[in-house]
């Protein structure tokens, strides 16, 4: 019989992993949306907004970021490099990939914290 504390550390993980993979679920449609929106801007007499370009790239931003943290979660490193770069194409804030970056690394670190109980 395993653990306790390692059967909880694995339904963690399993539990992580799931809420990951719907992130990834939720990032693709709501690129979608974005996509179409786009898509249909061409087809309207009224442009689009630069304030309303300004909300469409920040949030592709959050949508890669997003993508990127999962994957990277997943273990799937290519996928990860693959969103952060795609995020760091769309116009942003500095402080927007600081804030990507501290929240990966606290993610990172995390994850070496259940490998060395493991």
């Amino acid at each position: 019989m395993l653990d306790p504390k390692k059967e909880d550390k694995i339904a963690d993980q399993v539990w992580a992993n799931r809420i990951r993979r719907e992130v990834l679920e939720l990032c693709a449609n709501d690129l979608k949306k974005i996509s179409n929106m786009e898509s249909h801007a061409g087809e309207t007499i009224t442009p689009v907004t630069e304030e309303q370009e300004g909300i469409i790239s920040e949030q592709k931003f959050w949508i890669a970021v997003n993508k990127a943290e999962a994957h990277f979660g997943l273990g799937e490193m290519m996928e990860y490099e693959q969103a952060a770069a795609a995020a760091a194409l769309v116009k942003h804030d500095d402080w927007m990939m600081e804030s990507f970056t501290k929240q990966l690394q606290k993610l990172s670190e995390m994850m070496h914290k259940q490998e060395a109980f493991a």
